[in-house]
């Protein structure tokens, strides 16, 4: 009841205001200058997928503070597994059309985060050879960027998908796939 109350005042919570608009500026400059290579991408986009079917899986399975036995975890764990490649079809193939949104998504956070000096520093460092690496280090595991992509991509499990792995639909609550 408790997990409801709270979901329902988050709905009605105003977003965020924007970051700051030169630090947000200054983050998609350095996002431009340096941009998320594809097996970031792909990482990102993979740890999306998973964590989805996970949240629809759990939210069938898994129910908060109960205590579950090895039957529970392992049809979560079976069921969050085949889930994966049904959700999976929702990503396109040709995912360009993703990168402006993403990088929105993913450039607001840094903005938030770090003042218009520090993203120019940042930047200076990107065009080394070890801040490239580091870089696309942070990018790639950055956890805003699975979030992103999971955002953009209004990944969910499906009715169809839940049957197909052997979940009641009416089990799991559509704000938890």
């Amino acid at each position: 009841m408790l997990g409801l109350t709270i979901s329902a005042i988050l709905m009605w919570m105003p977003p965020p205001p924007p970051p700051p608009a030169d630090a947000w500026a200054a983050a998609v400059a350095l996002w431009n200058e340096h941009p998320v290579p594809p097996e970031e991408k792909r990482f990102a986009i993979n740890s999306a997928v998973s964590i989805a079917a996970s949240r629809a899986a759990g939210a069938a399975f898994l129910k908060p503070n109960a205590h579950h036995g090895m039957r529970a975890i392992r049809m979560f764990s079976d069921a969050s597994t085949a889930l994966q490649p049904l959700i999976a079809r929702q990503v396109p193939t040709d995912q360009s059309g993703l990168d402006a949104e993403v990088a929105r998504c993913a450039t607001m956070s840094l903005a938030y985060s770090f003042s218009v000096s520090d993203l120019a520093e940042i930047g200076r460092f990107a065009a080394t050879p070890v801040g490239a690496r580091f870089w696309h280090h942070y990018v790639g595991f950055d956890p805003n960027l699975e979030l992103c992509y999971r955002n953009v991509l209004k990944l969910r499990a499906s009715d169809a998908d839940l049957r197909a792995v052997g979940i009641d639909p009416s089990r799991v609550d559509p704000g938890q796939r």
